[in-house]
């Protein structure tokens, strides 16, 4: 029986693979061949009814939901305001953010004010410290290490739930790092360059010049990680960062190699061996080589037949620019990693009981967790429209094949609009879940979110960094 990976942290892929190491080794060797579906919303016209033998949520009313006024729960109004306004303004992901941002400002200031010497002397190093942090808590591998290291030691029922949520909570937000990390990189450039400015007999002009391309190029990339910037510019925040690295190699070879009483450059394998920025460098290089060392071109089939699928399969709903070119424009052939980032999903395994809440193809993610053999008791609601019209008769078929008595599905095709907050809080409370996991879109997940923890329920969702 193929098993499918649980690790996938994307809103609209799942792939099946019939054995890790199996999938390692075709992938490794270019003969793994994945068949694509694409779901297509005119593929079938049959929509469920309500006699199927999974359970179907149905609403009391069809007008809009996902509201959290509208929950029963132990709660007024004004608690439920004033806790999703403190949630959206510290969120664990900020708060991250601001400690290691903080962090490094106080050292900041501490060399300024020359109460920290080594500071003042090594701010380039530690600009570079700061890049090797945030590309470290931006790396597949190192974070699979983590979130696989946290389910083992963690995932044990005697662990209190608070030390298991408040880990989810620091690995899920762990980007707030990443950023503090770059902003604290320009800053302590920054205070480098005018150092030097200020001392030009310590430096080159070269390296001047280099540091300034390097600060501009963080600066850009910064800028480019904003969230509302970022939906359309991900690939030039990468490739920015890209060349501020190949930058940064020329940088540290000519601060080995320049002798400033000379004024001249002179390399010597022991002066740069001894560079402390050249083994942060090394260090930073490696961790981003590693994941292309392990990227595959593999050829794929796309198909709007799901029946057509063999042993491995993508499923992708056709929403982003990615997804919709499969449709548009199939492709023969798609790259892919062998080390695959570790999400919020692989969670799951660190608890006794969740329900998991996902809107159409949000499902996707979830579908490892249903369909193979997992040590952790899941719960599903699953909130999508037209669902055997829009999923298709073979993947319905997989979702029915789960224990009706441990899944709700709601169709909004017949059933209206569902409060989903309410409806998550009431099963979590029936089924006795220690934590509810949402994935659908940010609003309506911050809204489920929201409404769980107002209920004093444990509640984790799609954030905007995700």
């Amino acid at each position: 029986m193929a098993n499918f990976e649980k690790s996938p942290g994307c809103h609209d892929v799942s792939v099946e693979i019939q054995s890790a190491k199996a999938s390692a080794h075709h992938l490794l060797n270019k003969t793994l061949t994945f068949k694509v579906w694409v779901k297509r919303s005119n593929s079938i016209n049959k929509v469920l009814t309500s006699d199927e033998s999974v359970i179907y949520q149905k609403s009391e009313r069809n007008g809009s939901s996902g509201h959290l006024y509208d929950l029963d729960i132990e709660a007024n109004d004004g608690d439920i305001e004033q806790h999703a306004e403190h949630e959206l303004i510290l969120t664990v992901y900020r708060r991250l953010f601001l400690l290691s941002f903080a962090f490094n400002l106080t050292a900041l200031i501490l060399a300024v004010t020359g109460q920290f010497p080594y500071a003042e002397k090594e701010a380039a190093l530690f600009s570079v410290g700061n890049i090797l942090a945030l590309v470290l808590w931006r790396n597949e591998a190192f974070l699979r290490c983590v979130f696989w290291l946290a389910v083992k030691v963690l995932g044990r029922s005697w662990v209190p739930l608070p030390l298991k949520t408040a880990t989810t909570s620091f690995l899920q937000s762990v980007g707030g790092i990443h950023s503090g990390c770059g902003i604290s990189s320009i800053m302590w450039l920054s205070y480098s360059l005018v150092q030097n400015l200020n001392h030009p007999e310590t430096t080159s002009p070269e390296m001047r010049g280099l540091a300034s391309l390097i600060l501009g190029l963080l600066l850009i990339s910064s800028v480019a990680a904003f969230p509302l910037v970022r939906l359309v510019s991900e690939r030039f925040h990468r490739f920015t960062g890209l060349c501020a690295l190949a930058l940064l190699w020329v940088f540290v070879i000519l601060s080995a190699a320049y002798i400033p009483a000379e004024k001249s450059y002179r390399l010597r394998g022991s002066a740069l061996a001894k560079k402390q920025d050249f083994w942060f460098t090394l260090f930073i290089t490696f961790l981003i080589i590693l994941l292309w060392l392990t990227v595959r071109r593999v050829p794929v089939q796309v198909s709007g037949d799901p029946s057509l699928i063999n042993e491995h399969m993508m499923f992708a709903g056709a929403v982003g620019d990615i997804n919709k070119s499969l449709v548009s424009d199939p492709a023969k052939y798609l790259y892919t990693s062998c080390a695959q980032f570790t999400g919020l999903p692989y969670l799951i395994n660190m608890y006794n009981k969740v329900v998991v809440v996902a809107k159409g193809s949000g499902i996707c993610v979830f579908l490892s967790f249903m369909l193979e053999p997992c040590p952790t008791e899941v719960y599903v609601i699953w909130v999508a429209t037209a669902i055997e019209k829009n999923f298709g008769d073979d993947i319905v078929k997989k979702i029915k094949s789960y224990p009706s008595e441990k899944m709700i599905i709601h169709d909004t095709a017949f059933s209206g609009r569902p409060n989903v907050p309410q409806m998550t809080v009431e099963a979590v409370r029936k089924w006795g879940a220690e934590v509810a996991i949402v994935n659908s879109n940010l609003s309506e997940s911050r809204d489920v979110v929201n409404g769980c923890k107002a209920a004093r329920i444990p509640a984790f969702g799609t954030i905007w960094d995700s």
